[in-house]
């Protein structure tokens, strides 16, 4: 949308109940949260994440950076697109990122046959690797176009039709991989 101001703030609490306190998110499940706050953009870092592996915290932070960019934290979206996005941008970042999300892709595609549908709420590593598959081919699919089609998914104001289509080619993205993880 352009609005952002490429500034943002990142935030690092001392502790994991800190962590808490500032997010309403446990430290046990969430790396990082981008905060809603009007103003200047902000990221509260679990501090566990610390303990991590370089590339991991900085795929960590550049998934976040796109929720402050997109202001996504502020907007009720479609999940699999925001957090796609912010996937599929954070393993061009980073290719261990990358390497990490295609194993999960395949280790699902090995347990189950091609979803039906859009991964609706991501939670777990397996279902944001799921939503960058799907983002990756609006990027792929719609090119320039992309910025806008995700800009509106920021906001849930996808047509239906944009949002068959999108499914069409991450379905079909999700068969070619599993096809050539059988080769």
């Amino acid at each position: 949308e352009g609005s952002w101001s490429g500034r943002l703030v990142v935030e690092l609490p001392s502790s994991a109940d800190d962590f808490a306190l500032l997010t309403g998110s446990s430290a046990d499940t969430s790396s990082a949260v981008t905060s809603c706050r009007r103003g200047t953009p902000r990221i509260v870092v679990n501090p566990r994440l610390s303990s991590y592996d370089e590339s991991v915290r900085f795929a960590t932070l550049t998934h976040e950076a796109v929720h402050a960019a997109t202001d996504s934290a502020c907007e009720q979206g479609l999940a699999w697109a925001v957090e796609g996005l912010a996937e599929s941008v954070a393993a061009r970042a980073d290719r261990s990122t990358a390497q990490a999300n295609r194993n999960l892709v395949l280790t699902y595609l090995e347990r189950n046959p091609v979803p039906s549908a859009l991964p609706q709420d991501p939670r777990t590593p397996t279902d944001y690797a799921l939503a960058q598959v799907a983002a990756d081919q609006v990027r792929k699919q719609l090119g320039g176009q992309a910025q806008d089609f995700f800009a509106r998914a920021t906001h849930g104001d996808l047509a239906a039709g944009e949002i068959s289509q999108a499914t069409t080619w991450y379905r079909q993205a999700l068969r070619a991989i599993s096809a050539g993880a059988r080769r």
